[in-house]
């Protein structure tokens, strides 16, 4: 219970840069673009970026669960989950490969490197939120056995990762 916490905490602190400055330039065109949807606009129809698509749903998706929010906020905040749900599914996946103590070190140096400004820019960027799709499915593919039902929903998920920033696309090889 205190690890979620902490995770999020720790995202929040990080990606906090982005609440003072405002969103970086790619981090306010996915932001509009998810205004622009829940407007009624088709996505490289009536608004363009070379983003996939799944960067436009989830800051549609974020805008639309939390409307009484500045859509930046709603954007952000979904940077934060991302990053904590990303060093959670660190700490698991270090677990289970037998890392033991080694999977919170883990876990706050996954978190610190995504999170940190250089990188993620204060939020909203596609790497920070088709990381956590990538590592669940990379926790099925560490969690034992081989084919089955595990393998197609871990490969899925690495797939919906890549909708949203195809630089998760390795973790799936």
């Amino acid at each position: 219970m205190v690890a979620p916490l902490v995770a999020v905490l720790a995202a929040a602190f990080l990606l906090a840069p982005g609440l003072v400055a405002g969103p970086s330039l790619d981090a306010a065109v996915f932001t509009i673009a998810g205004q622009e949807v829940l407007g009624g606009a088709v996505p490289y129809q009536d608004i363009w970026d070379h983003k996939p698509p799944g960067v436009y749903a989830l800051s549609t998706a974020a805008q639309l669960l939390t409307p009484r929010l500045d859509p930046w906020i709603a954007v952000w905040l979904l940077s934060v989950v991302c990053l904590a749900a990303s060093a959670l599914l660190v700490r698991s996946i270090a677990r289970a490969v037998g890392a033991g103590t080694a999977s919170m070190p883990a876990a706050a140096l996954a978190v610190a490197g995504m999170g940190l400004f250089p990188l993620s820019l204060g939020g909203g960027m596609t790497e920070t939120l088709a990381l956590p799709w990538a590592l669940a499915g990379l926790r099925l593919g560490v969690s034992g056995g081989r084919g089955g039902l595990r393998t197609v929903v871990g490969g899925l998920l690495i797939g919906l990762g890549a909708v949203v920033s195809p630089q998760v696309l390795p973790a799936g090889l």
